[in-house]
């Protein structure tokens, strides 16, 4: 790529006007920089590797704060591990979106941790990683400019799950404004509303065709329904009104305000699912920072007896797809991506999955 072709590009993309062979700025850039600057386009995956881990360590970083000196019980431990495997290491194998959502997780957290306003730059990249963030960073700057509201986002929320605000005809009219928002409604499958409950109907009825019966009632979406009687829980108990501080209600305020996005946005199923698991991990990492900052004297202010039942009753909703997560991150990452990524490099023969290291390590035991 000559210098011409890269500066030629960034307009192009910066325009809305790329053409087929140009991604978003944050390849493009890394790709002129690896191949035509040092010359090593073998690292183009050791950079996005580093920007990957470095905003997804970070971040993992401030949400598990005080954890050692916090006993959690089974259920909830259950809820923060299906947390954390929402999108985890494996997520770097897409380059992009799932940057795209550590980086602005990171900067949320930290901005709203320190109100230092680089981090509100930070949190305007994500649509330059890719450009589907330019529509699901919207809640974020959405709880900067407006803050936490959790009445009123609790009811936007709810609204959502029941019906639909955004009218689909108007919203494609505007895509098809620009080349790119043409491409985007093309490629991103579009489809309706299914039933879940149909469609766990038939799972249990006529069988899974071979297919793994957490991978089915995960494609049914039962984790939807496991996360709305989470946040109905949260919600209900007093939890997100009286008991999380400003800095854990903002970030569970983004979370819920992406899951709206995701529910009015169900005519393009890509930018539905994709900012519903954003709005899932907001939720959960405000969660975990409550649950471990409450230390082992849980304080839940109102129906007490309806948390411990909610929690529960939405972990057993999540099982499916707990299973379905933990067998992704076990069978794609590579064991080496836990440390030592260069050992790769250095003999490629020795790469194992992380399922594979185990069954290496543990089967001799056995």
């Amino acid at each position: 790529m000559t210098l011409y072709e890269f500066v030629d590009g960034v307009w192009n993309i910066l325009t809305l006007t790329r053409g087929p062979h140009q991604q978003d700025l944050y390849i493009h850039v890394l790709s002129y920089f690896v191949s035509g600057v040092l010359g090593l386009p073998a690292l183009f995956f050791t950079f996005v590797a580093f920007v990957y881990g470095y905003f997804f360590a970070g971040s993992l970083v401030i949400a598990l704060r005080g954890w050692r000196s916090v006993q959690l019980p089974v259920f909830t431990l259950l809820l923060v591990i299906t947390f954390l495997l929402l999108k985890n290491i494996e997520g770097v194998n897409t380059v992009r979106t799932w940057t795209g959502l550590w980086v602005l997780v990171y900067a949320c957290l930290r901005y709203h941790e320190t109100g230092r306003w680089r981090y509100v730059l930070l949190m305007a990249c994500p649509p330059f990683i890719h450009i589907g963030w330019a529509i699901m960073v919207i809640p974020a700057f959405i709880v900067l400019i407006f803050g936490s509201r959790p009445v009123l986002y609790s009811a936007l929320f709810f609204a959502s799950s029941v019906t639909t605000f955004l009218p689909s005809g108007a919203l494609e009219a505007q895509f098809n404004r620009t080349e790119v928002g043409a491409s985007m409604l093309r490629s991103y499958q579009r489809d309706e509303r299914g039933d879940v409950g149909a469609s766990v109907y038939r799972a249990f009825t006529q069988g899974t065709g071979g297919v793994r019966i957490w991978r089915v009632l995960r494609n049914a979406g039962v984790q939807k329904w496991a996360l709305n009687v989470f946040v109905l829980t949260v919600v209900a108990s007093g939890v997100y009104l009286l008991s999380m501080s400003a800095f854990q209600q903002k970030i569970f305020s983004i979370g819920l305000l992406m899951i709206t996005l995701s529910n009015s946005m169900w005519f393009i199923s890509a930018v539905s699912n994709r900012s519903w698991i954003a709005g899932a991990v907001f939720i959960g990492l405000a969660f975990i920072m409550w649950r471990l900052a409450q230390g082992n004297q849980l304080r839940v202010p109102l129906m007490r007896r309806l948390y411990p039942v909610g929690i529960g009753l939405s972990m057993v909703l999540f099982v499916p797809y707990l299973a379905f997560n933990a067998s992704t991150f076990l069978d794609f990452p590579s064991v080496f991506l836990l440390g030592m990524p260069f050992a790769v490099w250095l003999e490629p023969d020795i790469n194992m999955t992380i399922k594979e290291a185990l069954r290496f390590f543990l089967l001799p035991i056995m």
